[in-house]
């Protein structure tokens, strides 16, 4: 995590990035993976991602979700590509 984007994040809306991330990464941990876009229809997740979240709040939850998956997928033997990710959720690309 890039310390720099985190800084104008409050407290509450690290919280609910670390709870999303975590229930990503559990719900692979036990065999039953579940999708960003499940973790985003999480009520306080939901919230981040809304319209009315500045969309800096939102691409660091986006961001944090996408690395988490990467990861978990790649320890699976998977090779994801970064382009699958771009056409679902079409952030700012770099």
């Amino acid at each position: 995590m890039s310390v720099d984007r985190f800084q104008a994040l409050s407290d509450d809306q690290l919280d609910v990035i670390d709870a999303a991330c975590s229930r990503l990464e559990n719900s692979w941990k036990f065999g039953k993976p579940i999708s960003i876009e499940q973790v985003c229809d999480d009520e306080a997740a939901e919230n981040l991602v809304s319209k009315d979240t500045a969309p800096a709040v939102r691409e660091c939850l986006l961001r944090e979700l996408v690395a988490a998956e990467i990861e978990l997928r790649r320890a699976r033997g998977e090779q994801p590509d970064i382009d699958e990710y771009r056409s679902v959720f079409p952030t700012r690309r770099r």
